[in-house]
């Protein structure tokens, strides 16, 4: 992985990966949270587009601070771990992008936004997204073609913002689309324009998903 020092040498942001596609696999990728004692604060946007070859279980560590947009797009990843106490509040544009293989996401607990097409085309393995509490805003798109994705679990109250499209495509060939499991927010709560939500199917106030 290559990292680059700032301009005035207080920071390190993991900018690409040195390896040659198809031939350098890189298994259960971590990210240096420091490098002789400067912090690594960031993932260059496109740092990782399109490398296949970065498998396994990427972890994000604490000292992270942004993540570029499409920053591990289209790569192969299978899950994905953010250190506890993690300072990431966005999820930028395509991060996860076409990640066919990712299955296992823990979003950090202070996320606000899951901008659009985050997680768009994660169609093989992802099933169920937990969405901390703190997340107050999900883009267009965010879940786009997510075609296994079943099960959606809002842990916030109903003032989070659903865009229409968030889930669309989310639906398989035999008709089963997205369960919204709403476990903090009553029936009568639930916002109206969430009923219009593409490809939910069930909605469950004050349930909790359980596998």
């Amino acid at each position: 992985m290559i990292y680059q020092l700032s301009s005035d040498g207080t920071e390190y942001s993991l900018i690409s990966y040195s390896g040659i596609q198809g031939v350098d696999e890189i298994v259960n990728p971590t990210i240096l949270s420091e490098i002789n004692g400067i912090p690594v604060t960031s993932v260059r946007h496109n740092a990782f587009w399109g490398f296949q070859n970065l498998t396994g279980t990427l972890t994000i560590p604490a000292s992270i601070k942004e993540i570029g947009s499409s920053a591990f797009r289209a790569t192969d990843i299978e899950s994905v771990i953010f250190e506890e106490g993690s300072p990431i509040t966005i999820l930028n544009e395509s991060t996860f992008f076409g990640c066919q293989k990712l299955g296992d996401v823990k979003l950090p607990e202070g996320l606000k936004e899951i901008r659009n097409s985050a997680f768009a085309s994660c169609d093989l393995n992802l099933k169920f997204i937990d969405i901390p509490a703190s997340v107050i805003d999900i883009w267009f798109d965010a879940f786009k073609n997510c075609v296994n994705l079943r099960a959606v679990q809002i842990n916030g109250d109903a003032n989070v913002k659903i865009n229409q499209t968030a889930f669309t495509g989310c639906m398989d060939n035999d008709g089963f689309g997205v369960t919204l499991y709403m476990p903090n927010i009553e029936e009568d709560e639930m916002p109206n324009d969430w009923n219009y939500l593409d490809a939910v199917t069930k909605y469950k106030p004050k349930e909790s998903y359980t596998p």
